[in-house]
């Protein structure tokens, strides 16, 4: 073998060694190309669960490249959505993939409108069920976690509220069972006491109720309707926690407007946002005043359809 060829070929496994060192040491070290392929190869042969382990090392590292960062949330993103629940709740996959769908040019934003309507029909599912046993507090947290949803369907959320409406009303019927006399009496006491409504026109009296529903100067109520007996008043979810302490002040308006229809009357208070109840306030002609229960949330619990 000539010099020159035992040159060439002595360069030619350097070469070839150097590559191996390299390969090796990339490997070794955790090289983000080749964590990534392994993850990949996983995932293609459907092997979520140790695709998944690999990712979530993979998307602690700070030193990944822009396309690098979108391959890897979007991955688990798939990971979790095809791995699904009970390891991964709805809940969960959801988180996922919206922050992957943040990166870039991802593909995570199919993911999430897949499990937003998955969402929207397991809550909705779950507010039916509620509704049809009777139990009032179930439906509203399922409910307020199906307004909660993106492509909440206002129509859907109007029926229910109307159904949790009539049920709130006929317990409220059921547990207040004042007899015609002392019912004639406090309607008595009350037309002593709100003179100024009695004659009022009903939107003089909606605009009445709006005025006197204030936290400060700013009024609690974005909407009303007037309807007989019942009083509608909606306000602003942001408004809700100023409500809760003036609740005296809408016993007040529901008092007057006993006095005002000789009735027992019952006002409605929604939150504007999802139309759902919040608070019913009733005549209770056992003490001659109306009073307020609390409906939305009052029990502090996580929407079920939300359950980790």
């Amino acid at each position: 073998m000539s010099s020159r060829g035992f040159i060439k070929d002595f360069y030619r496994f350097c070469a070839v060694a150097l590559a191996m060192l390299c390969t090796a040491a990339l490997v070794a070290s955790g090289c983000a190309p080749v964590a990534l392929t392994s993850a990949r190869q996983k995932m293609t042969a459907g092997q979520y669960v140790a695709a998944h382990s690999e990712l979530e090392k993979l998307a602690a590292r700070s030193d990944l490249n822009p396309a690098q960062r979108r391959e890897v949330f979007d991955d688990l993103c798939t990971s979790e959505f095809m791995i699904g629940a009970p390891t991964y709740s709805l809940a969960h996959q959801r988180r996922t993939c919206a922050a992957a769908a943040t990166e870039p040019g991802s593909s995570s934003n199919q993911f999430v409108a897949q499990i937003d309507d998955k969402q929207r029909a397991a809550a909705a599912a779950q507010v039916e069920t509620a509704l049809k046993a009777g139990e009032l507090s179930s439906a509203e947290l399922a409910a307020q976690h199906y307004a909660d949803i993106p492509g909440a369907d206002e129509r859907m959320l109007a029926k229910w509220s109307a159904e949790m409406w009539m049920m709130a009303d006929r317990e409220i019927s059921e547990r207040v069972s004042g007899n015609k006399q002392h019912v004639s009496s406090a309607l008595r006491s009350l037309r002593g006491q709100y003179p100024q409504v009695i004659a009022m026109s009903p939107a003089k009296f909606e605009a009445w109720a709006r005025k006197s529903s204030t936290a400060g100067a700013s009024p609690l109520v974005e909407r009303n309707r007037l309807n007989g007996s019942t009083l509608d008043l909606w306000i602003a979810e942001r408004e809700l926690p100023a409500a809760a302490l003036h609740l005296d002040e809408f016993a007040t308006i529901n008092s007057a407007l006993a006095a005002r229809c000789r009735c027992s009357a019952r006002t409605h208070i929604s939150d504007a946002r999802t139309d759902l109840p919040a608070y019913l306030v009733y005549l209770d002609a056992d003490v001659g005043q109306s009073d307020v229960v609390i409906l939305w949330g009052a029990d502090g619990l996580q929407p079920i359809a939300d359950a980790e």
